[in-house]
């Protein structure tokens, strides 16, 4: 996981924690004990412990990028869907994409206007290595929501523009042929099948 000065995941103009602050690390353990109890209980089959959990430490601190990022809102959402509350998952689903979008055009203003190269390189490799993917994954996440309501239109949808930023994702790739063949349209699926296999053989 590339990051940009302390903060995982968050361009450095974003960031709103100091690194050198004794409060900002007492804060980031807190949080990182609290993830990692919430991923117990999901290891657990307890999604509501789980999700109690996560909620608690967007109300305790919303404006942390440690919390407040896509990532979170993206596995939150994740939590909610297996939960069967499409509501609350595609709330925070959507945040996790807005916040997606503001990154990579703070990554992408970066490349634009920085003369420092080293600066540039970084920027470009998290759009690659962190920023297309996790868009990517977030719309795999509204996708298997959309599918399980019978709503291949919308779910493939969201695959098809996982696939225009990250044309690798392969789970995407599946996916698609798995909804056309849901869907019950043989020819889309037939296709969708030779572009997975051709971009397994190639990768």
């Amino acid at each position: 996981m590339r990051t940009f000065g302390c903060v995982a995941l968050v361009p450095l103009a974003l960031a709103t924690l100091g690194c050198a602050s004794t409060t900002a690390e007492e804060i980031s353990r807190y949080l990182d004990r609290r993830m990692e109890e919430a991923d117990r209980l999901r290891e657990k089959g307890d999604l509501a412990g789980a999700i109690e959990i996560r909620e608690q430490m967007l109300a305790e601190y919303p404006d942390n990028k440690l919390v407040n990022n896509p990532v979170f809102h993206t596995r939150l959402g994740n939590l909610y869907r297996r939960r069967g509350d499409n509501e609350r998952a595609l709330e925070h689903f959507y945040k996790a994409l807005r916040l997606w979008d503001a990154y990579y055009e703070e990554c992408r203003s970066k490349i634009v206007s920085s003369i420092v190269p080293k600066e540039i390189e970084e920027a470009k490799a998290l759009i690659d290595d962190t920023i297309r993917p996790g868009m990517s994954e977030t719309r795999r996440e509204l996708a298997m929501l959309w599918a399980a309501e019978e709503r291949y239109d919308m779910a493939l949808q969201h695959l098809e523009r996982g696939i225009d930023v990250c044309p690798s994702d392969l789970r995407a790739l599946r996916m698609i042929a798995e909804y056309h063949e849901s869907a019950g349209d043989a020819d889309a699926a037939a296709d969708a099948w030779r572009k997975f296999i051709r971009a397994v053989l190639t990768s």
